[in-house]
């Protein structure tokens, strides 16, 4: 039986109500007792630390979505399964994100993070997902300042006409690895 002294009294332990919150119990007389917990957060490794506290000084620094990600999640001082559910995401999901698993990221799931970030979605984007979402207008425009028709354009890639075609009319999405391509040998 646990005992507290206050006073003349000797409180008795009643009753747990919460966690957080117990009942004590002296001549006749109740008294509850809240006992306050502090949470520390910490990176769970190193890198994080040095991430979140150390590497960059501003979103505009960082190169990836990925490391854009983590950034803010630690400026917010929030756990992966957080940022994770309030995105509707699975937290094994969530850190494929974070650990760069991915090339592009669905934009309903980052407009829901930079929702609960406090940005614009927009700031979350890398080079490479920026290009995404204006794919069509970004190859078609590229393909002319250079003077190429798709087929021409096609075979400087070493892809087909088809695919061009496809990219142009956002019915699919170029891989990072073309994309990369693409910067180097015609931009």
């Amino acid at each position: 039986m646990q005992h507290s002294h206050s006073g003349s009294f000797e409180w008795q332990f009643y009753a747990e109500t919460s966690e957080n919150l117990s009942i004590f119990y002296s001549q006749g007389r109740f008294a509850p007792k809240y006992i306050y917990r502090v949470y520390l957060r910490r990176a769970k490794r190193q890198c994080d630390a040095a991430l979140c506290n150390l590497q960059y000084r501003s979103l505009k620094d960082i190169p990836t979505t990925a490391e854009k990600l983590r950034w803010l999640r630690c400026q917010r001082n929030l756990f992966q399964v957080e940022v994770a559910d309030y995105a509707g995401l699975e937290r094994s999901t969530y850190m494929g994100y974070e650990e760069g698993e991915r090339d592009s990221y669905p934009s309903d799931k980052l407009a829901k993070i930079a929702e609960l970030f406090g940005v614009p979605a927009e700031d979350l984007l890398d080079e490479y997902n920026r290009f995404l979402v204006r794919q069509g207008e970004e190859v078609r425009a590229i393909r002319r300042e250079h003077g190429l028709s798709q087929e021409r354009f096609a075979v400087t890639l070493g892809v087909s006409e088809s695919a061009v075609r496809r990219w142009e009319s956002g019915k699919a999405r170029m891989t990072k690895g073309m994309w990369e391509k693409l910067m180097v040998h015609i931009c």
